[in-house]
């Protein structure tokens, strides 16, 4: 039997050797000649052994993991039969907490809903007070015989506040709550420091009341504030 020469041997002892490898030139006993690959068939190598490598360590680490859940089974009696019992407590348990958070997810809706109404109930709240403010200082301003109610009504309305139980507080021009106050009461103040708000009356001589030529005692255009204040001074001086 022949000798196989250093080529062979090689060949033989590297399983991951790629097919033609034999070609190149191969070291010989004397190491005259250097060996020559590709730098594909260099990454082949690697691939190859790394891939091994990874294979035997996940091998390793299943293996010690049976190991380790049997040890652990032992340890605290867990068979078959308790570990089933455990994966249907386990099913049961998702359950309900699927079935939670479907209730969770109703009663925030329903939360919002609630919000939803309160919002819309003290809106309409709100409009129900403006009203009432607004129709109470026409009211009081008819009654002093303003000129333009609903004028005094705008210029007055940052002065009163409606309750919660319907009622009504004034404010004096500070802000302050006047205590005892009452719309008519601040209507009458308001408009005696702005007669030219009033409409124009002039008092007989002998009691009563008798209207001017056309309105006012001289024909001022009461339409008009200037018009207003002018009537308002004929009238005080007439008075004297």
């Amino acid at each position: 039997m022949s000798t196989p020469s250093p080529t062979e041997s090689a060949s033989q002892a590297d399983p991951t050797a790629p097919n033609g490898a034999g070609q190149g030139t191969q070291p010989d006993l004397d190491g005259s000649n250097a060996a020559t690959f590709t730098q594909k068939q260099v990454d082949q190598f690697v691939e190859r052994r790394m891939s091994r490598e990874a294979d035997s360590r996940k091998r390793q680490i299943d293996e010690a993991g049976a190991v380790a859940l049997q040890a652990f089974r032992e340890e605290h009696g867990l068979d078959d039969s308790a570990l089933g019992q455990l994966a249907e407590f386990r099913k049961k348990r998702g359950v309900e907490e699927t079935e939670l958070a479907q209730l969770r997810l109703v009663h925030s809706n329903k939360l919002k809903e609630l919000e939803a109404a309160q919002d819309a109930g003290s809106a309409q709240r709100a409009r129900l007070h403006k009203y009432l403010r607004d129709d109470r200082l026409r009211n009081a301003a008819t009654a002093e015989g303003a000129i333009n109610a609903d004028q005094v009504a705008t210029l007055l309305q940052a002065r009163v506040r409606v309750l919660a139980d319907d009622s009504t507080e004034t404010l004096d021009a500070n802000g302050e709550v006047i205590h005892g106050g009452t719309v008519a009461d601040l209507v009458a103040s308001y408009l005696g420091e702005n007669e030219h708000l009033r409409t124009a009356k002039l008092e007989a001589a002998g009691g009563g009341s008798r209207g001017p030529t056309n309105g006012t005692p001289a024909g001022h255009d009461l339409t008009t504030a200037e018009g207003r204040r002018a009537n308002f001074r004929e009238i005080m001086t007439r008075a004297k």
